[in-house]
């Protein structure tokens, strides 16, 4: 099985996507510029959250995948 610095995919995903959530109340405080990064920063992430999902052997293997989804859903909401 391939780990990650001794982590299994899976917790990796589950690491990343609590990290997209945590993005979301950042936008509040950042200008515009800092707002769009942070989204686009977001966007990169879930893509990594992703494939790691996907080399993830575990049966619920896409919860990580749809957590970074629902953050990320907010990161683009809450762009301004």
């Amino acid at each position: 099985m391939m780990s990650i610095w001794g982590f299994s995919p899976r917790r990796v995903a589950y690491i990343i996507a609590v990290m997209i959530c945590c993005f979301v109340p950042l936008h509040g405080q950042l200008p515009c510029e800092g707002s769009g990064i942070l989204t686009a920063a977001s966007g990169i992430l879930i893509i990594i959250v992703g494939v790691l999902c996907l080399i993830s052997p575990d049966e619920a293997k896409y919860r990580p995948f749809f957590i970074a989804l629902v953050g990320f859903v907010l990161n683009t909401a809450f762009t301004h």
